[in-house]
């Protein structure tokens, strides 16, 4: 199963649309791992996966939302930190029972739906505030030139 990250799950926000295309990307090289049940490629690029999900791409997030004064950001702040607490129950069920080609492939198909179900929802409405507040802003300096 290949992971696209095709036109529907562009935002416009090209920051955020480069760290989205980056994890479909090592989504791509884990479903490789997990079907030629590569293990040590496995671990590495789960650990990649994770690390994306939860790291600079989350912290690039809410610098934008605050950057942008963005309303949501509560709410949008606690889906991150519901993955924080999933990420870190798979990794502890990985530490005590092993990474095996199932656990990896249940880690992946959760994982792609959370992103896939983030994008199209939580991301989607910060973008388009973004938009909006740009947008917004350009009008008002054409006003008060």
């Amino acid at each position: 199963m290949s992971y696209q990250f095709d036109e529907t799950l562009f935002l416009g926000n090209e920051e955020i649309d480069r760290h989205h295309g980056a994890i479909f990307e090592q989504y791509d090289r884990l479903t490789d791992a997990v079907q030629r049940e590569d293990m040590a490629l496995i671990r590495e690029e789960l650990a990649k996966i994770i690390s994306s999900c939860s790291g600079e791409h989350v912290a690039t997030e809410e610098r934008l939302m605050e950057e942008y004064a963005y309303p949501q950001i509560d709410s949008h702040r606690q889906a991150h930190r519901d993955l924080d607490r999933v990420i870190s129950s798979l990794t502890d069920r990985i530490d005590h029972d092993g990474c095996t080609v199932e656990i990896a492939k249940e880690a992946v198909e959760f994982l792609f739906r959370y992103v896939v179900g983030h994008i199209n929802t939580f991301d989607l409405e910060l973008a388009s505030y973004i938009s909006y507040v740009i947008g917004t802003m350009t009008t008002l300096n054409k006003f008060s030139r």
